[in-house]
């Protein structure tokens, strides 16, 4: 008799249209597969407070009529508000915490916020040497990894309904955060000694992603050294013995001397911004709905307002010179920074004689 009853709690436990109950056995709840779909298995997660409602969901759906968008669809999420009654949920929630982005407040406004990314603030520890970050990496990819499949194989018995309908975002999210271990893998850490012309001396340990890494250490350098001001600042990094800049990190430059220019307030700042400006500046901007290119000074700078006068410039008839007159000024422009107009060059930042020369000279066209 034992052996009977436990058999038939095996079994799926609808009745045929027969009328012999099935014989299949139980795959989703009380259901088997064929069954499945026809049958009343679940309570409807309400999608507002992801609690479930009283109500009973009919072929395999997750939400009932009620709750039901009119397009079919509901935004079915794996997160911890549509399991707020389940431990296995929360359990498995709070083990994905340092591996999921947060979106944090900046400053006090309440207005303005960013995403904050604990794997990069983990793994981006120059502290650490590359052989160490990369064991941590592995480490955490086989956690990743154990924390998925223990709980996918929970929720397809538990929430089968959820699984079969959305147990793809599971596999997603599990990619997602793989891939952005294995993207740890590649940032590297590195060290050097930085001169400075002042006769500063210090050794350096930063972490780089290798195609821009000498933006990530000139960044750094503006950051630690110039208070971010890269709107007015920038930088030029030469390797000990070499004269040109140094274009591309190399490994070979581990633990070398690296010697660090600041530019002079007539170089083009790291950064180019409103505050890169100056009045006076000569400069050469386009409208956004003319190709012609156009000359002029800058009178009145007021936050993101710029006060141009146009100068006068001619275009030779064979279009291979042009003359830029600087003493004649004509019409001129009002207009917030970079809405309308764009400033393609400034002449401060440029060894370009067509920003200097007089009234009359006709130059070498710039295009």
């Amino acid at each position: 008799m034992n052996n009977t009853n436990n058999n038939q709690n095996t079994m799926c436990d609808a009745v045929q249209k027969n009328g012999t109950n099935c014989k299949n056995p139980r795959k989703y709840g009380t259901k088997c597969g064929v069954h499945f779909k026809q049958s009343t298995l679940v309570k409807c997660y309400f999608n507002d407070d992801g609690d479930r409602c009283g109500e009973e969901c009919k072929r395999g759906q997750i939400y009932c009529p009620l709750h039901q968008k009119s397009n079919g669809m509901c935004g079915f999420c794996w997160n911890i508000e549509n399991f707020n009654e389940c431990k296995p949920s929360l359990d498995f929630h709070q083990a994905l915490a340092p591996y999921v982005y947060n979106v944090v407040e900046v400053g006090n406004t309440k207005t303005c916020y960013k995403l904050d990314y604990p794997i990069k603030k983990r793994h981006r520890d120059p502290a650490y040497t590359e052989d160490e970050k990369l064991k941590n990496v592995m480490m955490e990819q086989t956690e990743v990894k154990v924390a998925f499949e223990k709980y996918i194989k929970y929720v397809k018995d538990a929430y089968p309904v959820e699984y079969m309908r959305d147990g793809e975002q599971l596999i997603s999210m599990r990619k997602d955060i793989m891939e952005e271990l294995d993207f740890e893998k590649c940032i590297k850490h590195i060290q050097f000694n930085a001169f400075s012309p002042d006769g500063v001396n210090e050794q350096m340990k930063l972490c780089i992603y290798q195609p821009r890494g000498v933006n990530t250490i000139i960044e750094y350098i503006i950051k630690e050294r110039y208070n971010g001001d890269e709107n007015n600042y920038n930088i030029a990094l030469h390797l000990e013995g070499e004269e040109n800049k140094i274009e591309k990190w190399e490994d070979e430059m581990n633990d070398k001397n690296i010697f660090i220019l600041t530019s002079h307030t007539n170089a083009r700042p790291y950064r180019v911004s409103n505050a890169s400006y100056m009045v006076g500046d000569r400069i050469k901007y386009r409208y956004d709905d003319l190709n012609e290119v156009c000359y002029g000074i800058i009178r009145a700078i007021n936050g993101d307002y710029f006060g141009v006068d146009g100068v006068k410039f001619t275009i030779s008839k064979n279009k291979k010179q042009r003359k830029i007159e600087w003493g004649k000024h004509w019409g001129g422009l009002g207009r917030t920074f970079n809405v309308g107009w764009k400033i393609i060059e400034c002449g401060r930042w440029v060894d370009d004689p067509i920003y200097t020369s007089t009234s009359g000279e006709w130059m070498e066209n710039v295009k």
